[in-house]
C-alpha cells in the first residue's frame, strides 16, 4: 500500500508476432493503491432491558446479538473500543461492565485471534481506548467479527434505564 510507502512501477513495450523484433520501452509509470479504511457495522445496537439488583446479561447465548462489525475497506485494521459511563455508581472501568471480540459463525479466522481482547475484558470507560481487535481482514468470507457485551447491574445501582456509548475506532494495521 502507498501509505507504507509502496508502489508499483509499469512499463511495456511491443513486440511482433515472433517475439524477435522488440519497439522501445514505454515511459515508467508509478502506480499508487492507497489504503481506504472503511467498516460497518450490520448490528449496531443492543438493548438488554431493566435488570435487577446483580442480575447480569450478555451477548453471547444470541439474546440479544451482539455487535458485528465489518471491514469493507481493502487492507487489514486494528480496531480500538472504549465506552461511556452505563452505571451512575461505576463511573470508571470496572468488572461490572466488560466486552470480548468472538468468531462470527462461518466467518471464522477474520482477525488475530492471539492479539485481539479474545476473553472478558473490562470496557476502558472514557478517553483510554485499547485495541480490541488485531487485524481485522477485508476478504468476503472472512471480514466480519463479532463483539459481546457483558453486563452486571451493581448492588449499590437504583433501578432505572441506562445507556452507554461504544466507541469504534479502525486505523490501518499494516
Amino acid at each position: 500500500l502507498y501509505d507504507n510507502g509502496d508502489y508499483y512501477t509499469w512499463s511495456v513495450r511491443a513486440s511482433d508476432d515472433s517475439g524477435s523484433t522488440y519497439g522501445n520501452w514505454t515511459e515508467t509509470r508509478i502506480v499508487n493503491i492507497s489504503s481506504e479504511i472503511i467498516v460497518s457495522m450490520p448490528n449496531d445496537g443492543i438493548n438488554f432491558g431493566e435488570l435487577t439488583i446483580d442480575e447480569s446479561k450478555n451477548t453471547t447465548t444470541g439474546n440479544p446479538n451482539p455487535f458485528t462489525l465489518q471491514n469493507d475497506g481493502n487492507c487489514l485494521l486494528n480496531v480500538t473500543i472504549n465506552a461511556s459511563q452505563l452505571f451512575n455508581t461505576q463511573p470508571s472501568t470496572s468488572d461490572y461492565y466488560k466486552y470480548k471480540i468472538d468468531n462470527k459463525t462461518g466467518e471464522q479466522g477474520s482477525f488475530d485471534w492471539l492479539l485481539s481482547a479474545t476473553t472478558w475484558q473490562q470496557m476502558p470507560i472514557g478517553a483510554s481506548p485499547e485495541i480490541a481487535i488485531a487485524d481485522l481482514n477485508w476478504s468476503d468470507s472472512t471480514d466480519i467479527c463479532e463483539i459481546d457485551l457483558l453486563v452486571t447491574a451493581p448492588h449499590t445501582e437504583q433501578p432505572g434505564s441506562r445507556n452507554t456509548t461504544v466507541y469504534l475506532v479502525a486505523s490501518l494495521s499494516e
